[in-house]
């Protein structure tokens, strides 16, 4: 077991009450095309998935500390390890200038990639595969900026679980 992380877009358009269920709404929900085009195509990480008819999942990591603690600290109320938050268009945006922070100092030394702002805290391996999890997460807020900023009926939401 471990930390699973998900981005989702929701639908604002769709009446729900607070606690997220969808109010008078049909069962049979269709992830929509417009989303299909976020994230890696023929992945886990793409698998249209559909939460109380109204949440589409557009991004999957596992274990990737730095942007869980990033996102914690930056968008979530709550320090607690178990979270849901919306992620404002300019937090996202500021964590991709993070990632591409990152990614510059990938053949530098990782004592000094530690240093971007505070963003390698809770994480000490810096291999291949972790500045390729930070590429994805970069490349993924991109293209979620970008289809957020077109269709302001979306809103980013992070969540994630142990």
């Amino acid at each position: 077991m471990g930390l699973s992380m998900r981005l989702f877009l929701l639908d604002k358009t769709v009446p729900s009450d607070y606690s997220g269920t969808v109010i008078n709404h049909n069962a049979e929900v269709k992830y929509p095309e417009d989303l299909m085009t976020l994230g890696y195509k023929n992945s886990i990480r793409s698998i249209p998935v559909v939460i109380n008819g109204h949440e589409y999942q557009v991004g999957f990591w596992t274990k990737l500390y730095s942007v869980h603690n990033w996102l914690i600290r930056e968008c979530c109320s709550s320090n607690s390890a178990t979270s849901s938050c919306v992620v404002p268009i300019r937090k996202a945006k500021e964590l991709v200038s993070v990632c591409e922070s990152v990614l510059s100092m990938k053949d530098k030394n990782p004592v000094d990639a530690r240093d971007v702002a505070g963003f390698f805290s809770a994480s000490r391996e810096h291999s291949d595969d972790y500045f390729a999890e930070i590429k994805y997460t970069k490349e993924l807020l991109e293209g979620v900026i970008k289809h957020v900023e077109s269709n302001p009926r979306y809103k980013i939401v992070y969540r994630n679980s142990w």
